[in-house]
């Protein structure tokens, strides 16, 4: 899990707002890292790609970030390094960028790309 944890205001139908805020993120990296306390999560307080640079055998990779530049940069750092089988969950996949810049890097990998109706892709490494 990767983040930095910390405040960003969240546009909404209702506008930007500390509010708002409070009600789709979570701030506490303590409470995270107790919440997630398991052996089989890595916490990196950070930003990625920087903050991922080190890891190896990945078999999930989950995208959440809205920012394409991370998320291809990411993608293409980690895939290689992932586990086969392999599974990663791109949020923003079919809305803004994923179908164009994921898909170019993609094309030489063995995979499966499910787009979903709600904007998501899945991407089965094989």
């Amino acid at each position: 899990m990767v983040d930095k944890w910390e405040q960003v205001l969240v546009a909404s139908s209702i506008g930007s707002s500390q509010n708002n805020f409070q009600s789709v993120y979570c701030g506490d990296f303590e409470w995270v890292k107790k919440e997630f306390s398991d052996p089989g999560f890595t916490i990196i307080k950070d930003y990625a790609p920087q903050g991922v640079k080190e890891i190896e055998n990945l078999s999930y990779l989950h995208f959440n970030t809205g920012d394409k530049v991370a998320d291809v940069s990411t993608i293409k750092l980690l895939y290689d390094r992932m586990t086969t089988p392999g599974i990663v969950v791109m949020d923003n996949y079919s809305c803004d960028y994923g179908i164009d810049s994921v898909d170019t890097f993609l094309r030489s990998k063995d995979n499966i790309v499910i787009p979903m109706a709600s904007g998501q892709g899945i991407i089965l490494k094989l």
